[in-house]
């Protein structure tokens, strides 16, 4: 359990905070709240040594990777407090960061939220939950993690006219789910 906690949430979050403080802009809000809590020399010292690496990482580092990685961070703490176990007493509290964080990405889609829609956000979002979700959820809450998946990703991405290859990339998640699900049972 500590292992997962600090692997899983801890590393993960910190990985994501440092991908902005190391090589994002200045004109981040935070940046402002850092000097205001006397963090501003710290942080300027470490991006003289990194900011010009920038822009030789590709965008999906720098804008979704983090995100991808504080919704993986996030779904690692509450499974560690659930006990590894996705049943329907604490599916809300599991999956409420997760399905606003693509909530707001397709509203933002249809412009219901103000915002630019990513889908390589969309993407880090899913993905950052399926990842997590997938390893530690219980053999008997299986079919229930797969049905919300399956039934909930695929005609997500579908409708939003995405390019076929990202199409099959969700398909084949959610195939590998069915195995797992196949796979956790035979070994039961």
């Amino acid at each position: 359990m500590k292992r997962q906690l600090f692997f899983g949430s801890f590393l993960t979050l910190v990985f994501g905070g440092l991908i902005y403080v190391l090589f994002r802009t200045a004109t981040l809000k935070m940046f402002g709240w850092y000097e205001t809590i006397g963090l501003g020399g710290l942080t300027n010292g470490m991006r003289k040594l990194t900011f010009k690496f920038a822009n030789e990482l590709p965008e999906w580092i720098l804008f979704s990777l983090p995100d991808g990685l504080w919704i993986f961070s996030y779904v690692c703490l509450m499974l560690a407090i659930w006990q590894n176990s996705v049943s329907l007493k604490n599916a809300l509290w599991i999956f409420i960061i997760p399905i606003l964080a693509i909530g707001s990405e397709i509203g933002q889609l249809f412009g219901l939220i103000i915002g630019t829609f990513d889908l390589t956000d969309l993407f880090f979002y899913i993905f950052g939950q399926y990842s997590r979700t997938q390893e530690y959820a219980a053999v008997e809450e299986n079919e229930l993690v797969t049905a919300v998946l399956v039934f909930a990703v695929i005609p997500i991405v579908a409708a939003i006219g995405c390019p076929p290859v990202v199409v099959r990339i969700t398909r084949q998640m959610s195939s590998s789910i069915g195995a797992h699900v196949a796979e956790a049972r035979w070994r039961a």
